[in-house]
């Protein structure tokens, strides 16, 4: 039977503190948050899929750096398809009062968002080393980032983010589990940092290099290493990007943590972390539209399956663009 948490203005779901007391702006908060969650849902499921099955259907982006890619939409997708649906159900089930659904949906929800929030972060990093190193060591590049090792690593990825969330309902206290989860973000944060900033300078000295050979006689090379870095910074910048994103989303929990610290789970603390919950889950929405801006085989390889998705047949859109031929082959098709 479930309980009229109305009436419990101090309560735990297991290790996740609640505040069920009644506050309007809560409300108002949840019911904004449900809302939204259930139209990014469908933004975030359908965007990462066109952007996996585009990658699937298309050969030649098979390469160990676009896996690292599918593995963040994949992340992304499970946000839009699991994630955010739970938590639409989790808002619903607060504001009927039944805290027994309440509790198991938000601790399921929270371990969730928490293990694939990690991951992509994990991946994210995994990425800027790979940038790293296609750039000092572009001959063993091939060699040392691999299909296989990008997948072992994914792995033991997720294996470790489950291993420390199923700690605390294995009894690991709150301020342990937060203060690892806390050094493992600062070294991904770090290792990030320090990683473009040497590509980046790299690449400026590179630059100027070439610029300064232009005038020699072997403009051809000059040529050819410009379009090879002006590629190398357009992936690169890409995932610049998305790690800008995840910092700029997640940054403010920091400001909660603090808020939550020291004034507890009261309403105004409440309401921040459903605004920036909510705020996080957008990420993953925003991603697959940051993928087909600024890379281009990404773009076309979209523009080829998402027709074919959408059941269009390649028939019916020579014929739209093609009125003259469509109206001959009728023709055609009568006279026979």
């Amino acid at each position: 039977m479930a309980l009229n948490i109305s009436n419990t203005p101090s309560a735990h779901c297991l290790f996740l503190d609640t505040n069920q007391q009644s506050f309007r702006y809560i409300s108002i908060a949840n019911v904004i948050a449900g809302v939204l969650n259930a139209i990014f849902a469908l933004i975030a499921t359908s965007s990462n899929a066109v952007i996996l099955i585009s990658f699937w259907k298309t050969s030649s982006l098979h390469t160990p750096q676009n896996s690292l890619l599918c593995w963040i939409a994949f992340a992304d997708l499970l946000v839009g398809a699991v994630v955010q649906p739970l938590d639409v159900v989790q808002r619903i089930m607060e504001e009927l009062h039944n805290i027994d659904t309440y509790c198991s949906i938000r601790l399921a929800k929270n371990a969730l968002a928490w293990i694939i929030s990690s991951v992509s972060f994990c991946i994210l990093t995994t990425i800027s080393v790979e940038r790293l190193v296609a750039l000092l060591k572009p001959l063993q590049h091939s060699t040392l980032v691999t299909h296989s090792r990008i997948l072992l690593l994914v792995v033991l990825y997720w294996v470790l983010c489950i291993a420390l969330y199923v700690a605390r309902f294995a009894g690991l206290p709150n301020q342990t589990f937060l203060g690892t989860a806390s050094v493992l973000a600062f070294v991904n944060l770090t290792i990030n940092v320090v990683s473009y900033f040497k590509i980046f300078k790299v690449i400026k000295h590179h630059q100027r290099q070439i610029h300064d050979e232009a005038a020699l006689s072997n403009r051809l090379h000059g040529q050819i290493a410009a379009t090879e870095i002006k590629s190398f910074k357009t992936f690169t910048l890409t995932a610049v990007y998305i790690v800008t994103l995840v910092i700029l989303f997640y940054v403010p929990f920091i400001c909660y943590l603090v808020a939550y610290t020291i004034l507890g789970f009261i309403g105004p603390v409440k309401l921040a972390y459903v605004c920036l919950e909510t705020l996080s889950y957008v990420n993953s929405s925003v991603n697959p539209f940051i993928y087909s801006y600024r890379l281009r085989s990404i773009r076309e390889a979209i523009y080829k399956t998402a027709p074919k998705l959408f059941f269009w047949r390649e028939e019916d859109n020579f014929s739209r663009y093609n009125p003259e031929s469509s109206a001959q082959n009728k023709q055609t098709t009568t006279n026979m």
